[in-house]
């Protein structure tokens, strides 16, 4: 999948081909970066961000602002809860295009689903 985007606002299509290429749409409203190695997200209104897959259909996102899963929450988190948090991980790696499963994992990922296993293993 190529980093595409539409803004709801003044319906441009914007693409980022290269991790330094910042592209922001005609209202700036919202923007891209990090071409087909990061696909980073920018906006005034989320709501107004739409991605576009190479089909050229668009993609309704939801975004989670710098949420991560601590050591601390995972300890109030029922066995329930804790199961539901790492069926969505696989979930969420069940759904991207398998050219996608190739790249490198970051810290950051493997740190959130280390912490939900280390829960469910003590619950």
């Amino acid at each position: 999948m190529r980093n595409k985007a539409k803004c709801a606002l003044c319906k441009s299509i914007i693409e980022s081909f290269a991790l330094d290429d910042y592209v922001m749409c005609e209202c700036e409203e919202i923007a891209i970066s990090g071409g087909d190695q990061k696909f980073l997200a920018y906006a005034k209104d989320f709501k107004n961000f739409l991605r576009v897959d190479d089909n050229g259909n668009e993609i309704k996102t939801t975004f989670v602002d710098e949420q991560r899963i601590d050591l601390e929450k995972t300890n109030t988190m029922s066995k329930e809860d804790l199961l539901l948090t790492l069926k969505q991980h696989i979930e969420t790696y069940d759904q991207m295009p398998s050219h996608h499963l190739e790249k490198v994992v970051t810290k950051y990922e493997l740190f959130q689903s280390l912490l939900v296993i280390y829960a469910l293993l003590r619950a």
